[in-house]
């Protein structure tokens, strides 16, 4: 089993500071995973932090409007917060 999968198992377990572990790890070793930035997104809750996550994922798909609309949201809301 990948780091991939385990983080995986360990979000469905509900065990999300694992996840949390396994992805901070995966995105320094693989940090032109977009998939590794999705599910660390996910994990986080620091609106700062999952800006970011959503920044790498654009920088890697760009294509991918469901989060470059995320990332649009979020900015938004930061700048609203400031």
């Amino acid at each position: 089993m990948n780091t991939l999968d385990q983080a995986s198992e360990a979000l469905e377990a509900g065990n999300s500071a694992e996840a949390r572990r396994v992805l901070e790890e995966l995105v320094q070793s693989e940090p032109d995973n977009a998939e590794v930035w999705k599910m660390l997104f996910l994990v986080l809750d620091n609106p700062i932090e999952k800006c970011d996550c959503l920044k790498q994922v654009v920088r890697l798909c760009p294509n991918d409007a469901r989060a470059r609309q995320k990332l649009k949201k979020y900015k938004a809301g930061l700048e609203y917060r400031s």
